[in-house]
């Protein structure tokens, strides 16, 4: 499961579909893919002054198809410093609960309204956020993502 919060997780998403309903799937290491998305996103975090960092929990490979979890990551993480303001903190984190593995992207923003979290998994819904240093925001990001999911 992917986590996305503001000071506390606001929600899961599940991601179970992601790693386990099509041929893509291949051993590899999760941490990996998130040190690797952490470190590409910190070029665009780093125009904000927006410090990453990862908190990683040791956990063994295996199968997911990492094309849809880096493409995850990337809107997850990519929203959390689109939304962020300068100088403000991005954590990215996993671990295994349960045999389940579990990653957090955690932010300092103020979070999702009520009325947003109806909308924010729909496909083609802009939201009343709106990105903290002039950025673009189309509106498909979580709910193309996900929206069948």
């Amino acid at each position: 499961m992917l986590q996305k919060g503001s000071r506390q997780a606001l929600g899961k998403i599940n991601i179970d579909h992601v790693c386990n309903h099509n041929s893509y799937k291949k051993p590899g290491s999760i941490n990996n893919i998130i040190q690797e998305r952490v470190r590409i996103n910190k070029i665009i975090a780093n125009r904000k002054r927006i410090p990453s960092e990862s908190e990683l929990q040791n956990i063994k490979e295996f199968s997911f198809d990492s094309d849809r979890i880096v493409q995850v990551l990337d809107n997850l993480i990519g929203n959390a410093i689109k939304f962020s303001h300068k100088n403000s903190n991005i954590v990215v984190t996993s671990k295994i609960v349960d045999g389940k593995c579990f990653v957090s992207i955690k932010d300092e923003r103020l979070g999702t309204s009520d009325e947003d979290k109806k909308f924010m998994f729909k496909e083609f819904q802009k939201l009343t956020a709106r990105p903290t240093g002039g950025e673009n925001s189309t509106g498909l990001g979580v709910g193309n993502n996900y929206a069948n999911d």
